[in-house]
């Protein structure tokens, strides 16, 4: 008897080859699919000759300290099981000198952004690294210095007085599908909401920052409410996710002198290109929203309506931007608050309990019960609660990750 061979072709007749090219622009939810379709394809798929060719999905989450960046050296399956040895970690920096002063900042299509110094808000320089390739380069620090450092030699500066406090958000920006390169934009805020932010940008081809912030490019658009400029917007929300979608950087952001909050799209020169405002029911008179995030190629929003007097629980709505150009969002999904988080208090749920993400290529919602301390997912389609881990810890943050294999010219080993 003729015994099977674990090598054949997934579709006989085809070479491996010219099928790798043709799966590597199927999206990756198809390629979990044809897994199921023989174990042929079954072998194929997972053979480490063609996996890292293929286009990835959610590996896991890596975790950090939500409030000083500090990555924590576990990594989770969002599956629930136990991880293998050879699992994703950043252990390939840990030699680096400075590494122990090093925070987690932001994260894009597989590469990691840290900064290093005394806290995450003002970083002294950058490293950029990809977990896959083991890959990073270092960056310089932007030129920027906070106002309070200059003045901390003099007599009269009062060190417990931070209400202008200037903090910096610094983003990473990858699209590997248009170039190898990557950019950084950083906004530089103060405390008290009511002065523009400083902007500055940098890019792995040149090697070098620029501050966009004054000249004639930071009077484009001035008084246009529909077009304002990222500069002008008081404070970023990092507690609501951001997303990359269309190669534009999306953030929720609070405008100058204005109660309600939007989602501006940002480009790699830190330019507003967009200003959306966020969806909402015409009956609903107190929207706040969750969190924004990428999935299946569009941008999605969640909120909640506050408005009700219910306080054991409120709706909450999951939509995504169907018409970008136009604006028009659709709701893709609605439950009760009481269904996710069983708070008896609905008003202190979202305290306690943090969204995560929204997986890349299907309808499921991580978020975090018990402020952080266990990890779980939310499937819309079948209305269903899975457990996946026990963190143990509260104030944590867990980044989404999706592996990008291919060396890049931006990093070196």
């Amino acid at each position: 008897m003729d015994c099977p061979n674990p090598k054949r072709s997934a579709v006989p007749g085809l070479p491996d080859d010219p099928l790798v090219e043709i799966l590597t622009r199927v999206p990756a939810k198809s390629i979990c699919r044809f897994k199921c379709v023989s174990k042929g394809w079954l072998g194929f798929i997972n053979d480490p000759l063609y996996r890292k060719s293929l286009p990835q999905t959610l590996s896991g989450f890596f975790l950090s300290d939500t409030f000083t960046g500090k990555i924590y050296r576990h990594f989770i399956n969002p599956s629930g099981k136990s991880v293998s040895p050879d699992a994703p970690s950043f252990s390939f920096l840990t030699d680096l000198h400075g590494f122990a002063n090093t925070r987690f900042l932001h994260s894009c299509n597989g590469l990691f952004l840290f900064g290093h110094g005394p806290d995450r808000f003002h970083p002294l320089g950058y490293l950029v690294c990809n977990p896959a390739t083991e890959e990073w380069v270092a960056v310089p620090r932007s030129g920027w210095t906070p106002s309070q450092l200059k003045e901390e030699e003099e007599e009269d500066y009062d060190s417990d007085d931070n209400e202008d406090e200037e903090t910096s958000h610094t983003y990473l920006l990858f699209d590997p599908a248009v170039s190898p390169h990557f950019r950084l934009v950083m906004f530089a805020l103060k405390g008290g909401f009511s002065s523009e932010a400083a902007v500055h940008t940098y890019s792995s081809e040149t090697g070098v920052w620029i501050d966009r912030s004054g000249g004639e490019q930071s009077k484009q658009r001035q008084g246009d409410d529909e077009h304002q400029r990222l500069d002008t917007f008081g404070a970023i929300s990092n507690l609501d996710g951001s997303a990359f979608v269309s190669g534009l950087l999306h953030l929720v952001v609070s405008p100058i002198h204005k109660d309600r909050e939007v989602i501006v799209a940002v480009d790699g020169e830190g330019k507003t290109r967009k200003v959306l405002h966020y969806p909402e029911k015409p009956d609903q008179i107190c929207t706040d929203v969750i969190f924004i995030g990428q999935s299946q190629g569009r941008l999605h929003c969640i909120t909640t309506d506050r408005s009700t007097e219910n306080t054991v629980s409120f709706e909450i709505m999951i939509w995504v931007l169907e018409d970008y150009a136009n604006e028009r969002w659709v709701l893709k999904h609605s439950v009760s608050s009481s269904r996710l988080f069983g708070n008896k208090n609905c008003f202190i749920a979202f305290s306690h309990n943090v969204v995560v993400a929204i997986h890349p290529d299907c309808n499921l919602l991580y978020y975090f019960l018990h402020g952080g301390r266990i990890l779980v997912s939310y499937d819309m389609d079948r209305d269903k609660l899975t457990p996946i881990c026990i963190v143990g810890r509260a104030n944590v943050h867990a980044t989404p990750y999706v592996p990008y294999f291919p060396e890049s010219s931006a990093l070196r080993r």
